[in-house]
């Protein structure tokens, strides 16, 4: 079997050693999300502050955690969530995984929806495929059809097997609503371990012409 550096080839090795040597922390101490329209409204402030806070503490390379954006459809959870996941892709190559590769293979971008319609074709080893990554983000969980409570059960298995590990969650329910209308555990989940839940009460940006 030839060594992976055969493999690589020289530049490739040359490549891989500047992502793995690089020191990130030293540059990118503080994320910074200018882009993101607060409109001077609170809930959307506290919004970015939380974006902020998780990829800035991910650029430091501190101890995993969560944040969950919660509220109506239009309020900027899922533009916010994609700039966090840009943002992770782009500044972390050089985080150094237990087997020595760079931690972008290990990030995923989970549409719930679709992952919900793959499970229920028979596609189970999805589950893990959420799981496992370093860093993901589940966009918009909750807004399946689900009145035998078999994907709230994968919901709840993911949500639990996934802490400790960097996770941003979408929602258009509050935190009572999820509660409630899903599980307590998968609420109670959001909040632990230093996690942060945001929600927000603010107007869709199309209807007030922001879009």
């Amino acid at each position: 079997m030839k060594h992976i550096g055969n493999l690589i080839g020289r530049g490739g090795r040359r490549a891989i050693h500047r992502l793995m040597t690089r020191d990130t922390t030293a540059t990118h101490k503080l994320a910074k999300f200018d882009e993101f329209k607060t409109l001077d409204e609170p809930h959307l402030k506290a919004m970015k502050e939380g974006a902020e806070w998780l990829t800035s503490a991910m650029l430091r390379h501190e101890s995993p955690r969560w944040l969950t954006l919660l509220g109506p459809s239009g309020t900027g959870k899922t533009y916010l969530a994609r700039m966090i996941y840009r943002i992770a892709r782009n500044n972390l190559m050089g985080y150094e995984g237990r087997d020595g590769w760079p931690h972008t293979r290990l990030m995923r971008w989970i549409n719930w929806r679709k992952f919900c319609d793959l499970i229920r074709g028979g596609d189970y080893t999805r589950t893990e495929f959420v799981i496992d990554p370093w860093m993901a983000v589940l966009d918009d969980i909750g807004a399946e059809y689900d009145p035998s409570g078999f994907l709230t059960s994968k919901l709840d298995r993911v949500i639990n097997e996934r802490l400790r590990k960097w996770t941003v969650v979408t929602c258009n329910l509050s935190l009572e609503e999820i509660s409630s209308k899903l599980d307590r555990r998968i609420a109670s989940r959001m909040i632990r371990d230093g996690n942060k839940v945001i929600e927000v009460n603010a107007t869709d940006f199309a209807l007030r012409g922001e879009g």
